[in-house]
Formats: structure tokens, sequence, C-alpha cells
């Protein structure tokens, strides 16, 4: 019996899992203090910050941060990771942000 599509099927329901849970507490935390830290692994494993809006404090400063507009645009599937890399790297060199056009 060949178990390696039941596998791959565990595997993406575990990834969803995670993604739900994941959700859930980014929500939570946005809603009680604004903002929330991330270990990003698609960034190779660097910590962001991601805020609800721009007008969100208190966080910790030294990491590149990231509203939730931004994610929004990020997420879309016409962004590509060169894309992303290019855009995180702005961040973290002079805070730069994505604007509402």
């Amino acid at each position: 019996m060949d178990t390696s599509s039941w596998d791959r099927d565990l595997a993406s329901l575990e990834a969803l899992a995670g993604a739900e849970n994941t959700a859930r507490l980014t929500g939570e935390l946005l809603g009680k203090q604004g903002w929330c830290l991330w270990k990003c692994s698609t960034l190779d494993d660097d910590i962001i910050v991601v805020c609800r809006d721009e007008d969100s404090g208190g966080y910790p400063k030294g990491y590149p941060v990231y509203i939730e507009y931004e994610l929004g645009v990020l997420g879309r599937d016409d962004v590509n990771h060169d894309s992303l890399r290019l855009i995180h790297e702005a961040k973290k060199l002079v805070g730069a942000r994505l604007v509402n056009e």
C-alpha cells in the first residue's frame, strides 16, 4: 500500500492548522496591544513586527515593521520571492514602507 499521498495530505493539513493558529494568535495580539512578533520562515527566520496600523506603538525597536495593509499586498500572488526579499531588506536598512496608491 502506497502511503505517500496520505503523508502529503497529512503534512498539508498540519501546515494549514499551524497557519490558522498563527492567524488566530496574531489577531488576538493585534486586538490587545496593536502588534506582535513573527519569526518568518519565508524571510530566513528573521523576526518582524506585525502592527495593526501605522499608529500602533509600544512594539520592540530594532525589527522591521509590517502593518496589516502591507502584509495583504505582499501576500498577493503577483509578488514574487525576490520582490519580497528586496522590500524586506529596505525595511531593515531604512524602515521603508509600502504606500497605498
